[in-house]
């Protein structure tokens, strides 16, 4: 009961002003429901017309004020844990998100590189964080070596001080870059490896070029991203996106099934495959507002600032998201061919 009104203030604080209603979907005729289906697309298009500066500006800022909260919180890793389905959760859900990074490993084969590396593998970490995942694949692959690119400064310097307190600074480097325009050469990396960056890309089809563009040939091109289902949404799904949006600085969002229409439309990547994790997930968003609703990590969340205020909000519409199937959590994959 003590929470109620802090929680209650919270919201009150986090939740933008309301949104002009959407226009009802009540035509009868097959030419005003299509009439309608153009308005209601003008409008979603217009409430979430950020420009890819803010987009990018938005995103930086927003992780520079609310990565100090969640390194105290949740560790070092700043992405989903992997929980078996049908099995009982692990007690620690930091220990689920190691899982997640070496779930998708296996996934993606990527041992069997490691094994043929002579060298080590080169690996790029998009979208890195504070680095966990970096981290956690150079001492997987004792000889790799990793670079990480993120918007944010307050993530770049506190991914590089963790790795030199580790020991990896010899291995592990990072960088304030943009994903879509990185510093790399071409054929730079035998991994590009994106877990949970695609969804703040604006433009999806640059994105996974410039994956390609500096993978190796043989190498892989890994997406672990959020996604809507496949098909079309309704006007009540748009709108529960559109929250989401307002809090984390999203573009639009797409589905599986236009990540692959994209990897198969770049001449150059081959054994392209997909998952859906969306139930091995499950578990982790009611974990984490938990974890905010604890009487010390919550008044820290209300002192974090208002972007990591409407981002704890909006944990709760990622949530009903999943719930309701119109979020999914996808995995995408390709090898990028090698030269003839």
């Amino acid at each position: 009961m003590m929470l109620v009104t802090p929680l209650a203030l919270a919201l009150a604080l986090a939740l933008p002003a309301p949104a002009p209603a959407l226009a009802p979907l009540r035509a009868t005729t097959g030419a005003a429901r299509a009439a309608t289906r153009t308005r209601l697309a003008a409008q979603i298009v217009s409430q979430n017309d950020r420009t890819d500066v803010e987009l990018k500006q938005g995103i930086g800022k927003f992780y520079d004020e609310s990565s100090g909260l969640w390194l105290e919180t949740w560790g070092e890793h700043m992405h989903h844990g992997y929980y078996e389905v049908g099995a009982k959760p692990r007690p620690g859900h930091r220990e689920a998100q190691v899982d997640m990074v070496d779930r998708v490993l296996e996934w993606a084969n990527v041992d069997a590189l490691a094994a043929a590396s002579r060298d080590g593998l080169d690996i790029a970490d998009i979208g890195c964080g504070a680095g966990g995942s970096s981290r956690h694949m150079a001492r997987r692959y004792g000889d790799a070596r990793v670079t990480g690119i993120t918007l944010s400064p307050v993530q770049q310097a506190a991914a590089t001080t963790m790795s030199n307190e580790a020991g990896l600074g010899s291995r592990v480097r990072f960088k304030v870059a943009d994903a879509m325009q990185t510093p790399f050469e071409d054929n730079s990396f035998d991994v590009v490896w994106s877990l949970e960056s695609g969804e703040h890309m604006p433009d999806k089809d640059a994105f996974i070029k410039e994956m390609h563009r500096i993978c190796k040939p043989g190498g892989r091109i890994i997406v672990v991203t959020w996604c809507t289902k496949d098909g079309e949404l309704a006007p009540k799904e748009h709108k529960l996106l559109r929250k989401i949006n307002k809090a984390y600085y999203l573009p639009e969002w797409v589905s599986v099934q236009r990540y692959i229409d994209i990897f198969q439309s770049i001449n150059g990547i081959d054994d392209i495959k997909r998952e859906d994790w969306t139930e091995e997930i499950a578990p982790f968003w009611p974990a984490v507002i938990r974890s905010a609703l604890r009487p010390g990590r919550f008044f820290a969340l209300l002192r974090a600032g208002p972007r990591t205020l409407r981002g704890a909000v909006a944990m709760i519409y990622m949530m009903r998201g999943f719930k309701k199937g119109t979020i999914k959590f996808g995995l995408i994959q390709g090898t990028k061919k090698k030269e003839e």
